[in-house]
């Protein structure tokens, strides 16, 4: 089961870079639960994902996430990634500043069925707002709440 819980973690990176969405259901379970608060948006299941992506491609439209290391052990993985892109669009109530980001995250996976149903992630979120151009404050006090 790691392989495909592999393979599905891979290709949730894939859709963030600008893969086509209709196979969203393929890798997440209805019922996901994601762990990562994405302000204002309800990022659960696959619409959930899906909005989640427009989220950050509205903000970041040549959005990059690259796999970099990749664990797996019974069903859950575990990745660390790197992020590119630059900022085109409005994000977290912020504006564009037209300034590209370098930056690394990680992302756990809980599987059951060969399907995540649970995510928690983190990135270098005060690291992406300096990248920009903005003020990291608002997400450290958002972070350490």
């Amino acid at each position: 089961m790691s392989d495909a819980n592999k393979a599905a973690t891979r290709k949730l990176f894939e859709f963030m870079s600008g893969a086509d969405l209709s196979q969203v259901g393929d890798v997440i379970a209805p019922n996901m639960v994601d762990h990562e608060e994405v302000p204002g948006i309800d990022n659960n299941g696959p619409e959930g994902f899906k909005r989640t992506v427009g989220f950050f491609r509205g903000a970041f439209p040549d959005l990059k996430m690259e796999v970099t290391d990749l664990i797996a052990e019974g069903e859950k993985t575990v990745a660390h990634f790197h992020i590119t892109g630059t900022n085109k669009g409005p994000f977290m109530g912020m504006p564009a500043t037209g300034k590209s980001v370098d930056i690394t995250g990680v992302d756990i996976f809980g599987f059951e069925g060969g399907k995540v149903v649970d995510h928690w992630g983190y990135y270098q979120e005060a690291k992406m707002m300096h990248q920009t151009g903005h003020d990291a404050r608002p997400v450290a006090s958002r972070t350490l709440k």
